[in-house]
Formats: structure tokens, C-alpha cells, sequence
């Protein structure tokens, strides 16, 4: 029994050193991956934050190899180079506004931001200059802060921590109306948000997997790195019910926290994109708003006159030419930056906004 009950404990002692070793094993092996990665700049982010326009590219490769954003616990991630797009890539503006300064701040995720076009061509700043031809003797603001990769939900909290205090004259929103957030945001310290989130976030090796899980999964599955890593960047929101919430959209919250810190127009404007049989669908739900700026018909107008294409590469049939309005499923050429600029800019002159913010 004695000889047994010794055999038994060397086996034990024997599986848990071998066991320790292939635990060490693994975590230099990981180690040295993520050294090698940072040591050779290769940084995959969880988005295509520089846009690639062929489509036919493998996802591997049409990931961006830099990182332009950083882990926030209560936001997710937040853009290192500042809030705000301008002509040399993004920065920041002061919180206090010139003297005279009418200041108008759009939110929204890459179709806020124009992903697609230059800075030059955005709807953003089409808008700006279309204003100041029309108001000359006015000194007009308008920032562009919209993140790529942003959902409803981001976009509603970065307004909320970080845009409102900058106290703008005329907030525009391009979003859905989704509901997927509440209006008082726990900030209380959380071992998944605060510790494991920025681990994950910050890994290398983790993104590295989530970029190859992601080029051999099948077309509408999931791989489970990707629901870990939407959970850690808050892009897999749940959809909350208005009851309990106490509002209709993250919209609604946007908002209220607007009007609460000074803002005189909250303006929510349609959010369109391209289906594959060549429809323009609405995102946005009016929900009553007055302040709201519908684009679809513009859009669908421009179609008769360049009919859309019905296939993944965005050329048509026919014509052998690309969509003229859509560079992908919802990012916009130059002709539909130009279109929704013309929009919102006759919907803030015909109700005389920049005459009343005097």
C-alpha cells in the first residue's frame, strides 16, 4: 500500500511539473509573439481605420496595421489624435469658443467622419463652407467628431464625457435610432472593464487572432474572438426596451444631454445605405422629430439619373460604372457627401437657425 500510495504521488508530482512547464511553455511562446509584434510595429486594430477600396481583398489584409485609438473603460476607445478631423488627420480644439463663434459639432461613427474621401470632400466640411458663403459676416465652427468603428451607443457616451462640455450651437447626429444605452452610465470600478478590457485591448497577439479568426469564418457567422473583442470596444450592444429606459433612442439621450449644456438645435440626420439588390434603406426613424433632415429622396432622384449597381463589386451592369453614390454598403462617394451637405445645409437656412444664434 505504502509502495502505492508513493507511485501515485510521484505520478501526481510528475503531471503537475509537466503541467507547469507546459504552462510556462505557452506563456513564453505568447511572450515572444507579442514582443515580436510590437518589436515590428505590426499593431492590428479592430478596425479598418485606413479605408482600402478594393473589395475583392482578403479581410487579413484590409485590416489597418496601425492603432489611432485608445482603451477608454466607460466609451470603449477613443481617438489618440484628438476629437476632431481636420485636414492633416485629427486633433483637438479649445473647449472655449472665440468670441462671436457660431459652433456646430457633428457626431457619428465613419460616415460622420467620410471615411471614403478626403478631408476636403467630406459633407462636413462642404457644410462649413457653404455656410460661411452664405453667412459672411458670421464666424461659423463646424467639427467634424465622428469616429470610425463608433456604434449608437459609443457615440452617445463620448457626447456625454467628453463632446457636450464643448458646448456647441448646433449638434448634428447621424446614427441610427437605436435604443442601447442608458442615461446614467455606471462609472464604478469593474475588473472586466477596467482591467481585462485594456489587456485584451492592448494585446497584439489578441488582435493578430482575431484578424485570422475573422478571414476564415463563414459569411454571416461570428468567430467567438470577434464577440469577445466587441465586447471589450462595446460594438455588440443590446437592444434595451424605451420603458425601461425612459427614452425612445440613444438619440433622445443625445439630445437632452445637449439642451442641458446649452445647445439651442439638435438636428438628427438620415442615415442611408446601399442593399445588395440596390435599394437605399433608411436607418433612421423620425420618431416625431422635427429637426429632422430626410435624405433618402435626394438620393433615390440621383439614381434615376445614375442607375445603381446590383452587384458586391459596386459597378453597374450596364454602364461598366461605379455607384455613384456609395463606395460600399454605407460609406459615400464624393457625390453623396456632396448631397447630404446640400441637405442639411438647406434644412438649417430655410428655418433661419444661423440668424437666430446671434
Amino acid at each position: 500500500m505504502a509502495k502505492f500510495s508513493t507511485r501515485l504521488i510521484s505520478i501526481i508530482k510528475t503531471i503537475r511539473n509537466k503541467v507547469i512547464v507546459l504552462v510556462l511553455a505557452v506563456l513564453v511562446g505568447l511572450v515572444a509573439v507579442e514582443v515580436s509584434l510590437w518589436a515590428v510595429g505590426v499593431v492590428f486594430s479592430h478596425e479598418a481605420l485606413e479605408y482600402n477600396k478594393d473589395p475583392e481583398k482578403p479581410g487579413f489584409f484590409r485590416w489597418a496595421l496601425t492603432s489611432k485609438n485608445k482603451y477608454d473603460p466607460i466609451c470603449y476607445f477613443l481617438p489618440k489624435g484628438g476629437f476632431f478631423r481636420g485636414p492633416s488627420g485629427r486633433s483637438d480644439r479649445p473647449l472655449k469658443k472665440e468670441e462671436h463663434t457660431i459652433r456646430i459639432m457633428c457626431i457619428g461613427d465613419s460616415v460622420t467622419y467620410s471615411l471614403a474621401v478626403d478631408y476636403y470632400h467630406s459633407w462636413v466640411y462642404l457644410l462649413g463652407t457653404m455656410l460661411s458663403k452664405k453667412y459672411p459676416e458670421k464666424k461659423i465652427e463646424v467639427l467634424n467628431a465622428g469616429i470610425v468603428g463608433c456604434v449608437p451607443k459609443q457615440i452617445k457616451r463620448v457626447f456625454q464625457f467628453y463632446l457636450a462640455k464643448y458646448r456647441s450651437d448646433i449638434l448634428i447626429w447621424r446614427g441610427s435610432t437605436n435604443l442601447t444605452d442608458t442615461y446614467f452610465v455606471d462609472t464604478k470600478p469593474d475588473f472586466a472593464r477596467d482591467f481585462l478590457g485594456p489587456f485584451l485591448y492592448q494585446s497584439r497577439t489578441f488582435r493578430l487572432f482575431c484578424v485570422i479568426a475573422d478571414s476564415f469564418k463563414k459569411v454571416d457567422d461570428m468567430a467567438m474572438a470577434d464577440k469577445i473583442y466587441n465586447f471589450v470596444t462595446g460594438r455588440a450592444p443590446k437592444e434595451l426596451k424605451p420603458s425601461v429606459v425612459g427614452f425612445d433612442s440613444d438619440f433622445d439621450m443625445v439630445r437632452k444631454i445637449a439642451q442641458d449644456h446649452g445647445t439651442k438645435y439638435v438636428l438628427q440626420a438620415e442615415y442611408l445605405s446601399r442593399m445588395s439588390d440596390g435599394r437605399i434603406k433608411s436607418h433612421t426613424i423620425n420618431n416625431g422629430n422635427e429637426f429632422f433632415v430626410k435624405m433618402k429622396d435626394a438620393f433615390e432622384e440621383n439614381d434615376t439619373k445614375s442607375p445603381p449597381p446590383v452587384n458586391k463589386r459596386r459597378v453597374n451592369l450596364k454602364t461598366k460604372l461605379p455607384d455613384a453614390l456609395f463606395v460600399d454598403s454605407c460609406h459615400l462617394t464624393e457625390r453623396g457627401e456632396a448631397i447630404t451637405a446640400e441637405k442639411i445645409y438647406e434644412f438649417i437656412v430655410e428655418n433661419k437657425w444661423i440668424e437666430a444664434l446671434n
